[in-house]
């Protein structure tokens, strides 16, 4: 087998404290289940496979079950033919009786993500263990990452589960955030060892071209306003390579650069008929390729701009690039949590949701940060809200000499060191509250005054 250890770092000047986890010393190892059904984008999986990892990483073991292993190939490749230590992938539990697993080993701890379900066939069968053994798994709800208030209030509350084989016991509700109160982050590559440099050989294909340019990592949804983005780097005077990620990314910059009046190098440039339409609208996991990150990247240049396209790249690797571009242009949740916890300047593009319920939550992230004008511009700007997003406002950027902004990022990746990372907090709430024991009790125990009303599952 593979093992897989993080990457050698080197220029430890300017960077974030390391935080490596700490292997548990004469403690019991722990069996984790985690359930993560996968939906049109990777950050569901992204996330599940982090937590894998390191929960691995300290010497525990864990069976990870999936609906969809394909972004594994990319992600973390091995994974899915068993190469990573200490994990084990799985198809979803089935749904006939007659296949299900009675005699699987009962986990300590059962991780469901994102208000995935437990399937029930699967479920009778490990209820009927812990009844046999008279002990529970620490039945985990893992949310979204929120810095609403709600967040901080559900964080650790129980769930009655009122109907099926579980009847009558209860899950816990783990709020990630960025309060020392709230579930905490994960930590990648760069959280955890502190900096990265261009000259490792998995970085190297990606750096710039000359000591000048500056580095922009492009990770967003199609509805980013790429073009205006495009444009406002092209008015600049300050040489800059955009990295664009695979996927929507990609598609989102082809389709921008078709559309632009000016020829925008000798390079061939895809054309809106060359990409593939049904991935550009429904997300990424139907492009999993498995190019070389070590192959000529393709690129095309714009007066001061140089635009690359990126493959899909192995987690580790997109956590080190984090750490080494001047300004990181992230989506979702799971690259957002690595991207401020890498002490770069990062503006966040929250997934939109037609209930208008992402407009809260990313004011709230904002104020979670006390950002400033010049960074809540961005976020407006980049988000779509203003009146016209197809033309960018006078933006400040991270490398202009009288910009604040790498020291205040630097600083929030330091403040967030302080905080216990996610899965020292459930291991730990594991341990204390919920397995080898049949009884449940509040992952994290509140006055009543701090708590709401609990949520039947």
């Amino acid at each position: 087998m593979t093992t897989h250890h993080p990457p050698s770092t080197a220029n430890a000047n300017d960077a974030v404290p390391s935080l490596a986890p700490q292997v548990r010393g004469s403690a019991e190892p722990l069996l984790c289940d985690i359930f993560c059904q996968v939906i049109d984008n990777y950050g569901d999986i992204g996330v599940c496979w982090r937590l894998a990892a390191d929960l691995a990483q300290r010497g525990h073991s864990v069976r990870l079950w999936l609906d969809d292993k394909r972004a594994l190939e990319w992600m973390a490749p091995g994974a899915a033919q068993g190469d990573w230590p200490g994990i084990s992938v799985h198809d979803w539990p089935v749904t006939n009786p007659a296949d299900s697993s009675p005699a699987l080993p009962l986990a300590d701890v059962w991780i469901e993500a994102f208000g995935c379900n437990i399937p029930s066939v699967w479920l009778q069968s490990q209820v009927q263990a812990a009844n046999t053994l008279a002990q529970r798994p620490a039945w985990i709800n893992l949310e979204y990452l929120s810095a609403e208030p709600f967040a901080l209030r559900s964080h650790g509350l129980p769930s009655p589960v009122l109907q099926g084989p579980a009847r009558g016991w209860a899950k816990y509700f783990f709020y990630p955030g960025f309060s020392p109160a709230s579930g905490g982050l994960l930590r990648g590559a760069i959280a955890q060892a502190g900096t990265a440099s261009w000259a490792e050989p998995a970085l190297a294909a990606f750096a710039p071209a000359a000591s000048g340019e500056r580095t922009v990592l492009l990770f967003a949804y199609a509805n980013a306003p790429i073009a205006a983005l495009l444009q406002a780097l092209h008015r600049s005077a300050q040489a800059v390579q955009l990295l664009v990620t695979a996927g929507q990314s990609a598609d989102a910059v082809r389709f921008a650069l078709a559309a632009l009046p000016s020829t925008v190098g000798a390079s061939e440039v895809a054309s809106p008929g060359r990409v593939n339409r049904s991935t550009f609208i429904s997300g990424d996991i139907p492009r999993a390729a498995t190019q070389s990150t070590t192959a000529a990247l393709e690129e095309c240049h714009w007066g001061p701009l140089r635009l690359r396209f990126l493959p899909f790249l192995p987690q580790s690797t997109f956590d080190q690039l984090l750490g080494l571009c001047d300004l990181n242009l992230v989506r979702g949740e799971d690259s957002l949590a690595q991207a401020v916890q890498a002490g770069k300047p990062c503006v966040w593009q929250i997934y939109p949701q037609d209930d208008g319920a992402h407009g809260p939550k990313l004011l709230a992230y904002l104020e979670a940060l006390a950002a400033d004008a010049p960074l809540r511009a961005w976020h407006s700007f980049w988000n779509g809200t203003p009146a016209d997003n197809q033309a960018a406002p006078e933006l400040t950027w991270p490398w202009e000499p009288d910009s604040t902004w790498p020291q205040n990022a630097h600083a929030l990746a330091t403040r967030l060191a302080q905080n216990k990372d996610l899965s020292s907090q459930l291991i730990e709430w594991a341990l204390q509250r919920g397995t080898k024991t049949p009884t449940g009790q509040a992952l994290n125990p509140r006055p009543p005054e701090v708590c709401g009303a609990p949520r039947p599952a």
